[in-house]
């Protein structure tokens, strides 16, 4: 029935031909990861003009006062809005008979992905193309890179620089290379595109989805961080072996780095909140033990995890290594002391091991 009604609005349309149809979701959960207007507008006109698709704008009722100012704006031939007229089920359906979808970091993304649909979508602002990203194979992602993206989502932004690094001719472009096919190389005229970095989604030997890099010239400093974080937690939480990466651009980038600034500081953190432990487990264990002495451990413990924090935010890329501490620490349940004093043993050894293994997968082993 959802599949019926999606075709019955598409024949409602009354599209003057049978080209690539195309949906656009131009609303977003935020302002700021919401593509300005203008830019749909110059965008509908290149697909449709010059491109012979057929455009259909999605999104919800309250979207509609978006959408029908961009509608109004485009030369309006061969363009259909469907916003308002689709529940769920019935946007699915419509995802699912539809050949692309352009959007930005939203839930019919999401959604295009569920019904196998291949998505170009636009992370603007605080979307993060490596967090949030499609879920399936063959995905188009634009990350756009400048000092202050991704940003603070509870922030507001007067200045969405971020949104002019991304033009509706290469929207349109993108869109109309992933149309005909999924395509793992950029053209040679997008091949030193500056401002922007452009990703393949595809699936690792795991299973498991990730981002290869397509725009050669960028060097992503952040790559060889995310590569080794990667094969840390495939490792040290999925139990998987390391296995050869796949030949993409960002996997085949080699770490070229200095020593871990702040990596032993993580380290020998974790071996002291381990022999703090041990005194503490000893003290537990003798009945006799000042209680003031237990007092002492329990602050140094305090100063301890306290410099594993203030490490990961002066470093940033032993961020997630402290912040999954810190998160564990803070999960420690119970009342009996030699229970707590296991537990938290558990989580400085844990700390230890994966910093060392970090610093492995980082070639610094």
């Amino acid at each position: 029935a959802d599949l019926e009604y999606a075709n019955s609005l598409i024949g409602a349309a009354e599209f003057s031909n049978q080209g690539p149809l195309v949906v656009l979701q131009a609303g977003a959960s935020q302002g700021k990861r919401q593509w300005a207007p203008a830019k749909f507008v110059r965008l509908i006109d290149i697909l449709t003009q010059e491109h012979n698709c057929r455009v259909v704008l999605s999104g919800t009722k309250k979207e509609l006062s978006i959408i029908e100012p961009i509608y109004q704006a485009c030369k309006q031939e061969n363009v259909f809005i469907a916003a308002g007229k689709t529940n769920i089920p019935q946007l699915s359906a419509l995802l699912k008979i539809s050949d692309i979808l352009v959007t930005g970091d939203t839930g019919p993304m999401h959604m295009a992905v569920a019904v196998g649909t291949p998505v170009v979508s636009m992370f603007l602002a605080s979307a993060f193309g490596f967090e949030t990203g499609p879920y399936s194979e063959g995905n188009i992602i634009l990350q756009p890179v400048l000092e202050c993206g991704p940003c603070n989502p509870n922030k507001g932004c007067a200045r969405p620089d971020c949104h002019d690094l991304i033009s509706p001719e290469l929207m349109a472009q993108l869109t109309t290379l992933r149309l005909k096919e999924d395509f793992r190389q950029l053209p040679q005229d997008l091949q030193n595109l500056k401002g922007v970095q452009i990703y393949r989604s595809y699936f690792d030997q795991w299973g498991f989805c990730d981002l290869e890099s397509l725009t050669t010239s960028y060097k992503d400093w952040y790559a060889p961080f995310r590569d080794a974080y990667r094969k840390l937690w495939l490792d040290d939480l999925g139990g998987f072996l390391e296995a050869p990466t796949h030949e993409s651009k960002s996997s085949m980038l080699k770490t070229v780095v200095g020593e871990l600034e702040g990596l032993d500081a993580i380290v020998q953190g974790a071996e002291k909140g381990l022999n703090a432990i041990a005194e503490l487990q000893r003290l537990i264990a003798d009945v006799s033990s000042p209680p003031a002495r237990l007092g002492e451990i329990s602050e140094e413990l305090t100063r301890i995890d306290r410099h594993i924090e203030q490490v990961g935010y002066y470093f940033p890329y032993l961020g997630p290594l402290a912040r999954m501490f810190l998160f564990a620490k803070e999960n420690i349940s119970g009342t009996d002391a030699d229970v707590l004093a296991s537990q938290m043993e558990t989580i400085y050894e844990a700390l230890r091991r994966r910093a060392l293994k970090f610093r492995h997968y980082m070639g610094q082993s």
